[in-house]
């Protein structure tokens, strides 16, 4: 039953898409069984699993939901995580809605602090905070992220990612929900579209989360193994921002010329001067002047040699 109190509050839509991950689904349910906000609808998106993944959602299920708890299955046959988000989203009731991975740890206070970050604001329709990534080898690092970002900071840091944001379910409908003609890089692609429709945003200086970095997570590690698909979500990117123009149009542009000569300089590293050169052709097709090309030259350089850190320099820059 819920009293009085819990009834009171929004509910709040947990979308999570889930792809043969019978190995990380418990970590993940214990990490929701700590969650401090209530009413909560959690929505397990299977994507056409082959192991046991749909069995462990169906038990979580049947132990744990009740009227404040609700969780909720259903399935996704066309594969892509953007896909599933997409149709979590067509069936949450929440007024917030947030998404997650099932190989992620979601912090306790996370959506209470979120939720009320937003309620402060009656004209806030996003919230973003920081995230924490633990590696393999058991080192972590908080991602890079700054209070009132702008677009151009996000192109270059990628600061807005899946489980960094809470937001209004209506305004996520607003602007087309996920991408789901991408293959990667979605989160990045969506973080552009946020901030440059969301009419107020709200920014929450702290760290959440434990986000998993591994070979098989959705961001995956090499560059060249997904070297279409990330051109591909390049371009996307560019149309964004040209159908958008607003005050920032420029700084928005330099950006992305910056951020594509870095990943060109990562492709050269790896090997794939071919895919280096289609992201330059890229870059130097958008007009930002001689400053901001002499710097994409040497930052694209800089990167090929295994410098790191390009993108503090790049934001300098801007």
């Amino acid at each position: 039953m819920c009293d009085e109190d819990v009834c009171m509050k929004d509910l709040v839509s947990i979308i999570v898409p889930v792809f043969n991950r019978e190995k990380t689904l418990e970590r993940l349910f214990s990490s929701f069984k700590r969650l401090d906000y209530f009413p909560l609808e959690i929505i397990f998106v299977d994507n056409g699993s082959s192991d046991s993944s749909w069995s462990l959602c169906e038990d979580f299920q049947a132990a744990t939901s009740s009227v404040d708890f609700q969780i909720k299955l259903i399935k996704e046959d066309v594969r892509g995580a953007s896909r599933a988000r997409n149709a979590g989203l067509a069936i949450a009731n929440g007024t917030y809605v947030s998404f997650f991975d099932s190989d992620d740890e979601m912090s306790p206070d996370f959506i209470s602090s979120m939720v009320n970050a937003l309620k402060a604001d009656a004209c806030a329709e996003v919230v973003i905070a920081k995230s924490r990534m633990v590696f393999e080898n058991g080192m972590s690092k908080v991602r890079a992220g700054w209070i009132n970002a702008t677009v151009a900071d996000h192109i270059l840091t990628s600061m807005v990612s899946t489980q960094s944001f809470v937001c209004r379910r209506d305004f996520l409908n607003r602007i087309g929900g996920w991408n789901d003609q991408l293959a990667v890089w979605v989160d990045y692609e969506l973080g552009v579209r946020i901030l440059l429709y969301a009419k107020r945003i709200v920014w929450i200086d702290r760290v959440f989360h434990r986000i998993h970095q591994h070979s098989e997570s959705i961001t995956g590690t090499s560059y060249s193994a997904r070297s279409m698909a990330i051109l591909k979500a390049l371009g996307v990117i560019t149309e964004v921002l040209y159908m958008n123009a607003h005050a920032n149009h420029i700084s928005n542009l330099r950006a992305l010329h910056l951020r594509e000569r870095i990943i060109s300089g990562q492709f050269i590293r790896e090997g794939d001067r071919e895919t280096s050169e289609k992201v330059d052709q890229m870059a130097c097709a958008i007009e930002v002047g001689k400053f901001t090309s002499f710097w994409g030259g040497f930052l694209r350089w800089y990167v090929s040699i295994g410098g790191r850190g390009a993108w503090r320099m790049a934001v300098s820059i801007i």
